[in-house]
């Protein structure tokens, strides 16, 4: 097993277990190895797409470039669906829309 595929499979078992904290399963907040998310702000749609993609073996595609999402990002947000370089020209497009908008 890949040290991805390692990773991808701890992300999973923390994504289940909170999947099941915010669909009313379980009582307890879950103590998640890797993942450190604010439950009180997470959509329980985007932790199930999360799962779905996993489950087909597209989660840590970027959906823009098609490009790889490093396993580092996804530790710190395994909800993203963007690439590092996507995410920045995302916000460098939103920062000139914005200051056009002013």
């Amino acid at each position: 097993m890949t040290n991805q595929a390692k990773g991808f499979a701890v992300i999973e078992r923390d994504l289940m277990l909170v999947e099941g904290y915010l669909s009313g399963e379980t009582n307890e907040p879950p103590e998640c190895e890797l993942l450190d998310l604010d439950l009180r702000r997470t959509p329980l749609a985007e932790v199930r797409r999360a799962l779905t993609q996993l489950r087909r073996g597209i989660y840590g595609t970027c959906v823009d470039c098609r490009g790889p999402v490093a396993i580092e990002r996804l530790r710190v947000r395994p909800l993203t669906h963007l690439c590092k370089g996507c995410m920045h020209a995302d916000e460098v497009n939103e920062r000139a829309r914005s200051a056009r908008i002013r």
